[in-house]
Protein backbone atom coordinates (compact mmCIF):
# COMPACT_ATOMS: atom_id res chain seq x y z
CA UNK A 1 0.00 0.00 0.00
CA UNK A 2 1.37 3.53 -0.98
CA UNK A 3 2.71 5.87 1.93
CA UNK A 4 0.58 9.22 0.54
CA UNK A 5 3.52 10.93 3.26
CA UNK A 6 6.29 9.95 0.98
CA UNK A 7 4.95 13.09 -0.95
CA UNK A 8 5.77 14.98 1.29
CA UNK A 9 9.38 17.01 2.29
CA UNK A 10 11.48 15.70 5.22
CA UNK A 11 9.46 18.75 7.36
CA UNK A 12 6.21 17.92 5.67
CA UNK A 13 6.78 14.35 6.91
CA UNK A 14 7.27 15.11 10.82
CA UNK A 15 4.46 17.98 11.22
CA UNK A 16 1.15 17.06 11.20
CA UNK A 17 -0.71 19.54 8.51
CA UNK A 18 -3.75 20.98 8.42
CA UNK A 19 -3.90 20.73 3.78
CA UNK A 20 -4.95 17.05 2.64
CA UNK A 21 -2.03 17.32 -0.36
CA UNK A 22 -0.22 19.45 -2.13
CA UNK A 23 2.19 19.98 -5.34
CA UNK A 24 5.03 22.58 -6.41
CA UNK A 25 5.74 22.88 -10.40
CA UNK A 26 9.60 23.27 -9.55
CA UNK A 27 12.15 22.99 -6.44
CA UNK A 28 13.13 26.86 -5.56
CA UNK A 29 16.84 26.62 -6.62
CA UNK A 30 15.28 26.30 -10.12
CA UNK A 31 13.02 29.15 -10.34
CA UNK A 32 14.11 31.76 -7.70
CA UNK A 33 15.55 34.25 -9.87
CA UNK A 34 12.03 34.40 -12.14
CA UNK A 35 10.15 34.58 -9.06
CA UNK A 36 11.86 37.15 -7.27
CA UNK A 37 11.65 39.07 -10.24
CA UNK A 38 7.72 38.77 -10.10
CA UNK A 39 7.37 39.20 -6.19
CA UNK A 40 10.16 42.26 -5.93
CA UNK A 41 10.77 44.09 -9.48
CA UNK A 42 6.98 44.32 -10.98
CA UNK A 43 7.41 41.66 -13.41
CA UNK A 44 3.18 40.87 -13.04
CA UNK A 45 3.63 39.63 -16.94
CA UNK A 46 4.96 36.52 -15.36
CA UNK A 47 1.89 35.24 -14.21
CA UNK A 48 0.94 33.42 -17.18
CA UNK A 49 3.80 31.51 -18.06
CA UNK A 50 3.85 30.47 -14.13
CA UNK A 51 0.16 29.53 -14.33
CA UNK A 52 0.55 27.39 -16.91
CA UNK A 53 3.26 25.31 -15.26
CA UNK A 54 1.19 25.27 -11.98
CA UNK A 55 -1.56 24.00 -14.01
CA UNK A 56 0.90 21.35 -16.05
CA UNK A 57 1.85 20.27 -12.08
CA UNK A 58 -1.31 20.43 -11.25
CA UNK A 59 -2.65 17.94 -13.59
CA UNK A 60 0.17 15.47 -13.40
CA UNK A 61 -0.34 15.35 -9.65
CA UNK A 62 -3.61 15.05 -9.41
CA UNK A 63 -5.45 12.27 -11.38
CA UNK A 64 -8.88 14.57 -11.80
CA UNK A 65 -8.28 17.71 -11.17
CA UNK A 66 -11.47 18.90 -11.87
CA UNK A 67 -12.78 17.66 -8.72
CA UNK A 68 -11.28 20.71 -7.10
CA UNK A 69 -13.98 22.77 -6.89
CA UNK A 70 -12.22 26.64 -6.64
CA UNK A 71 -8.53 28.22 -6.62
CA UNK A 72 -8.21 30.53 -4.05
CA UNK A 73 -5.12 32.78 -3.83
CA UNK A 74 -3.17 33.24 -0.36
CA UNK A 75 -3.61 36.83 0.15
CA UNK A 76 -0.97 39.44 0.76
CA UNK A 77 -1.79 42.10 3.36
CA UNK A 78 -3.03 45.21 2.61
CA UNK A 79 0.68 47.18 3.26
CA UNK A 80 2.33 44.79 0.84
CA UNK A 81 -0.79 45.12 -2.09
CA UNK A 82 -0.07 48.66 -1.82
CA UNK A 83 3.29 48.32 -2.32
CA UNK A 84 3.75 45.81 -4.75
CA UNK A 85 0.65 47.11 -7.07
CA UNK A 86 -0.76 43.25 -7.13
CA UNK A 87 -1.01 40.14 -5.51
CA UNK A 88 1.27 37.71 -7.16
CA UNK A 89 -0.59 34.77 -6.06
CA UNK A 90 -4.09 35.85 -7.69
CA UNK A 91 -2.52 36.48 -10.42
CA UNK A 92 -1.16 32.40 -10.84
CA UNK A 93 -4.35 31.78 -9.69
CA UNK A 94 -6.54 33.74 -12.81
CA UNK A 95 -4.16 32.38 -14.81
CA UNK A 96 -4.44 28.29 -13.54
CA UNK A 97 -7.91 28.68 -13.10
CA UNK A 98 -8.42 29.64 -16.62
CA UNK A 99 -6.13 26.97 -17.74
CA UNK A 100 -7.91 24.05 -15.76
CA UNK A 101 -11.19 25.52 -16.17
CA UNK A 102 -11.76 25.73 -12.20
CA UNK A 103 -13.27 28.88 -10.79
CA UNK A 104 -10.90 31.50 -8.94
CA UNK A 105 -12.65 32.91 -5.67
CA UNK A 106 -10.64 36.15 -5.17
CA UNK A 107 -12.04 37.16 -2.59
CA UNK A 108 -13.21 35.50 0.06
CA UNK A 109 -9.86 34.37 2.22
CA UNK A 110 -8.65 37.57 3.77
CA UNK A 111 -5.85 38.65 5.49
CA UNK A 112 -6.58 39.97 8.73
CA UNK A 113 -3.29 41.49 9.53
CA UNK A 114 0.71 42.77 8.27
CA UNK A 115 2.41 40.07 9.69
CA UNK A 116 5.99 40.06 9.72
CA UNK A 117 8.10 39.15 6.44
CA UNK A 118 8.43 35.33 6.47
CA UNK A 119 11.63 34.68 4.79
CA UNK A 120 13.50 35.99 7.71
CA UNK A 121 12.47 33.88 10.59
CA UNK A 122 11.97 30.22 11.16
CA UNK A 123 8.91 27.74 10.92
CA UNK A 124 7.77 28.10 14.73
CA UNK A 125 8.32 31.65 14.52
CA UNK A 126 6.28 31.58 11.20
CA UNK A 127 3.39 29.50 12.49
CA UNK A 128 2.91 32.13 15.71
CA UNK A 129 3.15 34.65 13.00
CA UNK A 130 0.32 33.52 10.93
CA UNK A 131 -1.99 33.08 14.02
CA UNK A 132 -5.28 33.94 13.38
CA UNK A 133 -4.01 35.74 10.29
CA UNK A 134 -6.84 34.58 7.91
CA UNK A 135 -10.04 34.68 7.89
CA UNK A 136 -13.40 33.40 5.71
CA UNK A 137 -15.74 35.89 4.07
CA UNK A 138 -19.07 34.31 2.75
CA UNK A 139 -19.90 30.88 2.61
CA UNK A 140 -18.67 29.98 -0.82
CA UNK A 141 -16.57 27.61 0.40
CA UNK A 142 -18.78 25.39 2.19
CA UNK A 143 -18.46 21.77 1.02
CA UNK A 144 -16.54 22.48 -1.38
CA UNK A 145 -12.99 21.03 -2.44
CA UNK A 146 -10.67 23.84 -2.15
CA UNK A 147 -7.03 24.32 -4.08
CA UNK A 148 -5.09 27.10 -2.19
CA UNK A 149 -2.72 28.73 -4.79
CA UNK A 150 0.91 30.53 -3.77
CA UNK A 151 4.24 31.40 -5.75
CA UNK A 152 6.59 30.13 -2.68
CA UNK A 153 6.24 26.88 -0.30
CA UNK A 154 8.47 27.24 2.49
CA UNK A 155 7.85 25.61 6.07
CA UNK A 156 4.26 25.01 5.28
CA UNK A 157 3.09 27.73 7.75
CA UNK A 158 0.92 29.82 5.45
CA UNK A 159 -0.88 26.67 4.14
CA UNK A 160 -1.87 25.68 7.32
CA UNK A 161 -3.14 28.64 8.71
CA UNK A 162 -5.14 29.21 5.59
CA UNK A 163 -6.37 25.62 5.46
CA UNK A 164 -7.15 26.03 8.83
CA UNK A 165 -9.46 29.14 8.39
CA UNK A 166 -11.01 27.08 4.90
CA UNK A 167 -12.02 24.42 7.13
CA UNK A 168 -13.30 25.87 9.73
CA UNK A 169 -15.72 27.71 7.44
CA UNK A 170 -16.91 24.42 5.97
CA UNK A 171 -14.48 23.67 3.30
CA UNK A 172 -14.74 19.58 2.55
CA UNK A 173 -10.80 19.61 1.90
CA UNK A 174 -7.89 21.88 0.86
CA UNK A 175 -5.16 21.24 -1.58
CA UNK A 176 -2.96 23.53 -2.75
CA UNK A 177 -0.52 24.11 -5.79
CA UNK A 178 2.53 26.60 -5.70
CA UNK A 179 5.56 27.52 -8.53
CA UNK A 180 8.37 26.77 -5.89
CA UNK A 181 9.27 24.36 -3.06
CA UNK A 182 12.13 24.79 -0.65
CA UNK A 183 12.51 20.99 -1.31
CA UNK A 184 10.27 18.93 -4.05
CA UNK A 185 7.29 17.69 -2.74
CA UNK A 186 6.60 14.82 -4.65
Amino acid sequence: MRDDRSEYCKDCRQIPRVFTRGCAAFRYREMASPVYRMKYSGRAEYADWFGMLCARRIRETFPQPAQIQALVPVPVSPGRLEKRGYNQALLIARSTGEKLGIPVLDNVLLRTKNTEKMRAIGARARRANLKSSFIVYGNDVKSKKIMLVDDVYTTGATMDACAQALLDAGAKAVYFAVLVAGEDLS
